[in-house]
């Protein structure tokens, strides 16, 4: 009884992607199936979909994630990749679930609006400029010292840039996590980053900060978590003009990507 249940999952897992997902992504550009993945071409780059079963999946249910990224079809090299549920507000860290007995089209529904509303954007994103592979000759507008390896200590002022204001206590909560975004530390500046703008997007000290992060920080992570944390504010014009300055000037190509992600979320037809 229970492997009846475990193949019935499995075939609503099968049917949702094939029969209920696939079609969609096709309308969308895709190519492929779901034993091969689907594709979008674009000249030398592919956008990918996957869908991969969860190792914590239950006998009777088949949890899945949906995988995104962008490859150089020269080479094959995936330059860039997120999971969809990262790009959805509120969805962070949860899989979608079908089961023996569930209907497979809420679940396929609630992929595919995800798919249009954020993850198609994030592709194009991707795909538009992509800058891979590197060109050595290049030379972008914003560089900052570069380390040997990725886990060598950075290199760089933390505090360069305009952060002064931001650093001035207000006898707040928040000033110790607006003193953070001067840190030494990358990880604890991007930490700040974070924790200014999801609990305190009201101080009038957060947005020029996050500005100010995203064009003078020495990390590329502070930078790229800067833009994303500015992505609800897209649509104003002082941060979409520091989002498009950090699209077409970045030396990096993470960043570049956030940027571009932001300014599309804000204005999907462009």
């Amino acid at each position: 009884m229970r492997l009846v249940a475990e193949l019935a999952a499995q075939d609503q897992f099968r049917h949702a992607v094939r029969d209920l997902i696939g079609p969609g992504l096709r309308d969308l550009g895709f190519r492929g199936g779901q034993s091969t993945g689907f594709w979008y071409p674009s000249g030398a780059y592919f956008g990918d979909v996957e869908f991969r079963e969860s190792r914590y999946s239950a006998p009777a249910e088949v949890d899945f994630g949906v995988h995104l990224s962008a490859r150089h079809g020269p080479t094959g090299t995936r330059f860039w990749a997120a999971r969809l549920d990262e790009l959805i507000p509120g969805r962070l860290g949860q899989p979608w679930t079908v089961g023996a007995g569930m209907p497979a089209g809420p679940v396929a529904e609630s992929v595919l609006e995800g798919l249009r509303a954020y993850g198609w954007l994030a592709i194009e994103a991707a795909l538009d400029a992509p800058g891979f592979p590197a060109d050595p000759l290049a030379a972008w507008g914003r560089t900052f010292p570069a380390r040997a390896n990725p886990w060598d200590r950075l290199i760089g002022d933390p505090r360069a840039g305009g952060l002064a204001g931001a650093l001035r206590p207000a006898g707040v909560r928040a000033d110790s996590w607006f003193a953070e975004l001067a840190d030494p530390d990358e990880a604890a500046r991007c930490s700040a980053v974070d924790r200014v703008s999801g609990e305190a997007p009201d101080d009038p000290r957060t947005l020029p900060a996050l500005l100010d992060r995203l064009e003078h920080d020495p990390s590329d992570r502070v930078r790229w978590q800067a833009a994303r944390a500015l992505l609800p504010l897209a649509g104003q014009p002082a941060v979409a003009a520091a989002l498009a300055a950090a699209a077409a000037l970045d030396e990096d190509l993470q960043v570049r990507w956030a940027a571009r992600y932001a300014l599309r979320q804000a204005c999907p037809a462009a």
